[in-house]
């Protein structure tokens, strides 16, 4: 069966070459592996390989405005412009014209509808504070509604201490300011614990 891991490094733009830009002055062979040798900036070059793709995007969409979590995130789960259905950037929440476009065509629900027996999995954990948020607001990330559109289920607490979940920070360590006894991991044990996951096969 063959598996794909989404994985979102966000807040993480190509930018130009020079001191300014970390990406560019920074040895990060991993990410430069996944450009074919280039270093991820703003003149990297787009590159397809039979594993993977690397595609130089503008995070505007052509939409004028400073890009935000809402639209952006909402685009990059259904393949829809969503900043051009608002009008606007918008974040962090998605904007209520997004709802029906991450309800029938986000990333989940597409897998869903081809091969209902696919397993799709969402590997972040969520702290309790985020669900007692929602019982009172109603009011889901772009990612968790995604979930909540396609039946897939929100890890919480209970997973993530059973090795069953990531927290958003890969390692665990901004969870101690939230009063959690949740033992921070390394970035590696991260990543075995994300390929784990992908072969459970668990939904």
């Amino acid at each position: 069966m063959t598996r794909v891991l989404f994985v979102f490094l966000d807040g993480v733009g190509l930018g130009p070459p020079g001191a300014a830009n970390p990406l560019s002055m920074t040895p990060l062979p991993a990410f430069a592996t996944l450009a074919g040798g280039h270093a991820w900036t703003a003149d990297a070059p787009p590159r397809s390989e039979p594993d993977h793709v690397f595609r130089p995007l503008d995070a505007t969409l052509g939409v004028e405005g400073l890009p935000q979590s809402g639209t952006g995130q909402a685009t990059l789960f259904t393949g829809v412009n969503c900043a051009r259905v608002v009008g606007r950037h918008f974040g962090p929440f998605p904007h209520s014209a997004t709802h029906p476009i991450l309800a029938r065509e986000n990333v989940f629900r597409k897998i869903r509808q081809a091969n209902g027996k696919a397993p799709v999995a969402f590997a972040n954990a969520y702290p309790p504070r985020f669900f007692e948020h929602v019982r009172r607001r109603r009011r889901w990330t772009v990612t968790t509604r995604c979930c909540v559109e396609a039946d897939v289920p929100i890890r919480g607490l209970d997973e993530l201490r059973a090795g069953r979940a990531l927290t958003a920070d890969l390692t665990g360590h901004g969870w101690a300011p939230l009063g959690h006894d949740v033992p921070p991991i390394d970035e590696a044990e991260a990543g075995r614990r994300l390929v784990a996951l992908a072969r459970a096969q668990v939904g």
